[in-house]
């Protein structure tokens, strides 16, 4: 299935954690994105379920998202609050669900978060889509700071339990990997994606894993582009600047 891990480590700042393993009875493939960017707003939706062509359908739809007016821009005069975005998020993905055919996997579970303007602070929630809807549906982060989904859930909430403040990003961070380099939920694997959501900043993470390799969202990006809406750590959860490393790389590569 997957994992999914949230965590609220300041009233400004949440971060979404994930693998990038897709299960298909004895086939698996790791370089699956399960954390997408919700155009135009700066909200992030987390996938959580079994079927590739379920995650095909959420990837659309946000595609179709993207060149609307719904949801409008985050912080700007006419955007709905996060409360109402979630809710017209849901109606459009669950639309696309009823469509679906049944033998590509019946539902999902997604995270959605973003930053709330009215009670400043991100908010976070989960909803159910497929024959069984759950509606959004707030998760209180103010009162458990992490939330875990997925088949990884029960193995990544006991290392959250044990983290002591102060909270970071890397708690997250080392919870997914921990659960993914763990190797006992065969349906947890590849690599750590990650984002990071703040009042007008929310940003893609992404990984700087040796002089020639970067990951984002969970596939490798093995070429010299610069990319600036991108915060890069190295493996240890350390920021780099990985673009110039990476293009000095490249570029002697090609002599």
């Amino acid at each position: 299935m997957t994992l999914i891990v949230a965590g609220l480590v300041s009233k400004r700042e949440l971060f979404l954690g994930a693998d990038s393993r897709l299960s298909s009875g004895t086939a698996t493939w790791d370089y699956a994105t399960k954390i997408f960017r919700l155009y135009p707003t700066e909200d992030y939706v987390a996938y959580c379920g079994q079927s590739l062509q379920a995650l095909l359908a959420i990837s659309q739809g946000l595609q179709l998202l993207a060149n609307t007016s719904i949801l409008g821009k985050s912080g700007s005069a006419d955007t709905p609050q996060i409360t109402a975005r979630a809710a017209a998020f849901f109606d459009h993905m669950q639309e696309i669900m009823t469509h679906f055919p049944p033998a590509w996997g019946k539902s999902c579970e997604l995270l959605m978060a973003g930053y709330n303007h009215r009670l400043k602070r991100p908010s976070l929630y989960r909803l159910a889509l497929g024959t069984e809807p759950k509606e959004p549906a707030e998760i209180p982060m103010e009162e458990q700071w992490f939330e875990c989904m997925g088949s990884g859930a029960s193995l990544a909430e006991p290392i959250l339990k044990a983290r002591t403040p102060p909270k970071s990003g890397k708690d997250v961070y080392d919870t997914v990997y921990q659960v993914i380099e763990g190797k006992k939920e065969a349906t947890v694997g590849g690599c750590v994606q990650m984002a990071v959501i703040r009042e007008g900043s929310s940003r893609t993470i992404g990984f700087q894993m040796d002089q020639a390799l970067r990951v984002v969202m969970g596939f490798p990006a093995r070429f010299a582009s610069g990319m600036p809406k991108v915060l890069w750590f190295d493996p240890n959860f350390k920021r780099v600047r990985a673009s110039q490393t990476v293009r000095r790389h490249m570029a002697k590569r090609a002599k």
